[in-house]
This record gives C-alpha cells, sequence and structure tokens, in this order.
C-alpha cells in the first residue's frame, strides 16, 4: 500500500512540479504577486499533489475493478443497444458536472449556458458510444495512425500542446495591446475553446469570447480528419 502510494505521489509530483516551476518564475519577473499569494499558491500545489496521489490511489483500488466489472455484467448479458445508452449516459452525466464546462459556458454570453453543457455532454457521450463500438467489434484503429506512434512522438505531442499553451497566456496581453483584439483568438490553437478562453476574454473583450470558442472548436474538429491525412503523405 505505502508503495503504490508513493508512486502515485510521485507520479502527480512530476506532473504539478513543472507548471509550479514556471509560475514561480513567472512570479519573480514578469508578474510579482505578494508573499502571502505565494505562500497560499505552494500550499495549493503540495495539497494538490497529495491529493492526487491518494486519488489515483483510490481509483485504481476501487474505481477501476468496479468498471471492469460492469463492462463484464453488461457485455455479457445486456443487449448491445442498451449499453450504448448506459455508456451515452455516462459519458454526458459526466461531463455535465464537469466544474471546468460550468465555467467554459460563463466565458460565451451571447449563447445559453445550458446549450454549451447539453452540445459538450452530448458530443462526450457519443464519441464514448463509439469507442465501445469499436472496442466490442474489434474494429482496429486506422494503420495510418498506429504506424507512426513511439514513445518520442507522444512526447514531443504533449510537449507541443503544453509550451503552446503557456506560450499564449504569456504572449496574449501583449497580442492584444498592440497587434489587436481578433488576433488573440489564433495563438492557443485548439486550447481557445477552453483552457486559455478565459485568459483571452480577459485580455481582449466579452465579444471575443465566440470567436475564440469558433476557433478552438473547428481545429479540434479538424484533428481527426488532418491527422491521418499527413501521416499518410508519400515523404
Amino acid at each position: 500500500m505505502r508503495k503504490k502510494l508513493k508512486e502515485k505521489i510521485s507520479e502527480a509530483l512530476s506532473s504539478v512540479l513543472p507548471i509550479t516551476v514556471i509560475v514561480l518564475l513567472l512570479s519573480f519577473t514578469l508578474a510579482p504577486m505578494p508573499i502571502g499569494t505565494l505562500l497560499l499558491f505552494l500550499l495549493g500545489a503540495a495539497m494538490l499533489i497529495v491529493g492526487m496521489g491518494f486519488f489515483s490511489l483510490g481509483a485504481d483500488m476501487a474505481m477501476m475493478p468496479i468498471g471492469e466489472q460492469m463492462g463484464r455484467k453488461l457485455g455479457g448479458r445486456w443487449k448491445l443497444i442498451a449499453v450504448a445508452v448506459i455508456c451515452f449516459l455516462i459519458g454526458a452525466m459526466v461531463t455535465i458536472a464537469e466544474p471546468d464546462l460550468q465555467v467554459l459556458a460563463r466565458q460565451v454570453p451571447a449563447v445559453p449556458d445550458a446549450v454549451i453543457i447539453l452540445a459538450v455532454a452530448a458530443g462526450v457521450g457519443v464519441f464514448l458510444v463509439v469507442s465501445m463500438l469499436r472496442t466490442r467489434f474489434n474494429i482496429p484503429l486506422a494503420p495510418t495512425l498506429l504506424a507512426p506512434y513511439s514513445l518520442s512522438v507522444s512526447a514531443v505531442a504533449f510537449l507541443s500542446n503544453v509550451m503552446r499553451e503557456i506560450f499564449s497566456i504569456i504572449a496574449i496581453p501583449f497580442v492584444a495591446k498592440y497587434l489587436g483584439y481578433v488576433e488573440c483568438a489564433a495563438l492557443p490553437g485548439a486550447a481557445a475553446m477552453d483552457t486559455v478562453l478565459p485568459v483571452v476574454v480577459g485580455a481582449t473583450h466579452e465579444r471575443i469570447a465566440i470567436y475564440s470558442f469558433t476557433s478552438g472548436v473547428v481545429l479540434s474538429l479538424a484533428v481527426p480528419l488532418l491527422v491521418p491525412a499527413i501521416v499518410a503523405l508519400p515523404f
């Protein structure tokens, strides 16, 4: 038990520490913060690491076995339509309960909160059903996607995504001041619709939120089409 807990806390530390270091560097250079706020941030980071460790341990010990048992029971006794409906409801309900989605919905005044929440929830539910059907019928992933997968490519993709978001958070205030408001929606890429949306709205104007959100949605929808096409190019 202790060994597993140490492993989970170590994993959480490796995830939280880089962001913590970046915030500390910014607090001592570009965006100074009061000592009290800095101490609260460090305390919160430490509690986050411990909390993520316990959560991951609990998920492995309790939630994962429960999910495996549910999958066996549903797959063995229930009809496919019933399983699909349950998967859709689970995906939609979990998404509706997501606090980040509640915050995101409030960032787009032009669209009712319920419309954004229900649309995202329905999308997650549909994708969960599709993934279940792919697994149920043993449908392989496209060879063009599987062939180039490797640890190095995955690491580069992850770091590229993280660095783009960090660069966007730093650069958006300068772009809004010296170039324009609409240009800020292009910097974060797909993150313009969720993670970096509050930064865009804070540095620009509320009306730019719809541009930023639309840009992120379009880019996210383009990924499943463009990535296989680019990977399959003969070079």
